[in-house]
């Protein structure tokens, strides 16, 4: 039972489970569980461990195969995952793409494949279109897709 009570929502079910009464004690302590729930959303803090780094000097990129632990909180986003490896490994965020998150049902944990590339060149030949497209923000997802949905040159979006 203890080891239930580590977590914040089994603290709010068991304040909820255990008092008969709902006097006005109770109903503040779950609003002050509920709004640590919140604040914890928003900060969205992960740590990115590296566990296999390759350099791949035909391609001319360096591949990473890395885990995230994210307790607590659902799997990050995959840009904000980018921010972050490009920043760990000091290189051009443009040129990193996250090629794989991989969580398993209920895991604390995700492990991922990221590729960091010298030039777009590179980039753009041995990336697929889908996963190109995917390392890009929402708004411009979409507009790529109806441009190629319409048949429209929609190559300058990538900005790369």
């Amino acid at each position: 039972m203890i080891k239930f009570l580590s977590s914040v929502k089994s603290k709010i079910l068991f304040f909820i489970y255990s008092f008969e009464k709902y006097n006005s004690e109770n109903v503040y302590r779950i609003a002050q569980i509920i709004k640590q729930i919140k604040i914890k959303r928003f900060k969205m803090s992960f740590n990115i461990e590296v566990i296999e780094e390759k350099k791949n000097p035909l391609i001319d990129r360096l591949e990473l195969k890395f885990r995230i632990d994210h307790v607590g909180e659902s799997t990050p986003n995959r840009l904000e995952v980018k921010k972050k490896i490009a920043a760990m490994q000091g290189v051009d965020e443009k040129l990193t793409i996250i090629r794989k998150l991989d969580t398993h049902f209920g895991a604390l944990s995700t492990i991922g494949k990221a590729c960091i590339y010298e030039n777009s060149k590179d980039l753009q030949y041995f990336e697929p279109f889908h996963i190109q497209v995917r390392n890009l923000e929402n708004d411009k997802r979409t507009e790529i897709y109806q441009l190629k949905k319409r048949k429209e040159p929609y190559k300058h979006l990538f900005e790369y």
